[in-house]
């Protein structure tokens, strides 16, 4: 039997953590398209993330970028707030490597 995942950081909503200790290796593009996601929303969705844990820049600034970028789109609205609510909770970074997003995933 696998051993479970221990994760401290907060994880992002739609976020995908893989790993012993967990580590933001994305979206969950499956569970968003079995609830209905469009291919729209998804782009939008990775582009955000992207965005937000890719570019150049402290995380403050790159949320505060995504924030006025993204602003009015739904999805993204629901990390900004779950961010935002979190205060000085630690939240998961992406961890380079094998996984990682930002090399781009086929879907989508």
């Amino acid at each position: 039997m696998p051993s479970p995942i221990v994760v401290t950081p907060d994880i992002i909503p739609f976020g995908f953590a893989l790993g012993q200790t967990g580590a933001l290796v994305g979206l969950n593009f499956v569970g968003l398209t079995r609830r209905g996601t469009s291919r729209v929303e998804l782009r939008t969705l990775r582009r955000a993330y992207r965005s937000l844990f890719f570019t150049e820049g402290r995380i403050a600034e790159r949320f505060d970028a995504v924030e006025r970028e993204f602003a009015g789109d739904p999805l993204v609205g629901k990390i900004i707030a779950f961010i935002r609510a979190g205060g000085k909770r630690p939240l998961m970074q992406p961890r380079a490597g094998r996984w990682n997003d930002a090399r781009g995933e086929g879907a989508a």
